[in-house]
């Protein structure tokens, strides 16, 4: 097996069966699209070890030999690294003997989450907290959410309180947020009332 040096190579690890290229062969192009798939990770490696633009250049050989040329290239964006927020908001999930938590979510297969007082509370919390943040650096980003499950549809509906009021978009960080559709009752009920099964 070959250095990754040589995987970069298109005269190395390049097709050695396409002599003469038949646009119409379904092979052909298969084979090509997916050289000039490998050719964006080359693109990539050559930008990162200073190579691009240079002619110790790997990537370019991997379209000229099909006679194409690159349009153009996505320039890389380079940021500075993200301050860590100063509050992370953590909601948890149901708690299966804790009532209020059953209400909750029955609340949210109803689409009721305006009316229960933890979704109520969280918004008002998360707001108190970022008049506090507003104070450290002037913006949301020092604020993040987080929730799993129950907990993860209270972050969501933070979160779209302040875009909806403030404007105000805060990182968002879900697990496994509870994905509820009515639909299969719907069905249900529908092939029961008309006679069907379901």
């Amino acid at each position: 097996m070959g250095s990754d040096s040589d995987k970069e190579c298109f005269d190395k690890s390049g097709p050695k069966h396409i002599s003469e290229i038949d646009w119409g062969n379904e092979g052909h192009r298969r084979c090509i699209t997916a050289c000039l798939v490998r050719a964006t990770y080359i693109l990539e490696s050559d930008r990162t070890k200073g190579r691009q633009d240079t002619p110790g250049a790997r990537a370019p050989a991997w379209w000229r030999s099909f006679h194409l040329r690159l349009h153009r290239s996505p320039p890389v964006r380079h940021q500075p690294p993200a301050p860590p927020p100063h509050f992370i908001v953590a909601f948890r999930g149901t708690k299966l003997r804790v009532i209020p938590d059953i209400k909750d979510d029955i609340s949210i297969i109803l689409n009721l989450q305006d009316t229960c007082i933890r979704f109520r509370k969280a918004r008002e919390h998360v707001a108190e907290l970022l008049l506090e943040a507003t104070g450290i650096s002037g913006s949301g980003g020092v604020v993040w959410l987080a929730g799993h499950s129950l907990g993860a549809s209270v972050a969501l509906d933070v979160g779209r309180d302040l875009v909806i009021r403030r404007a105000l978009n805060l990182p968002t960080f879900l697990f496994n947020p509870p994905h509820v559709s009515l639909a299969p009752v719907a069905t249900a009920l529908a092939a029961h009332v008309g006679g069907g099964q379901a």
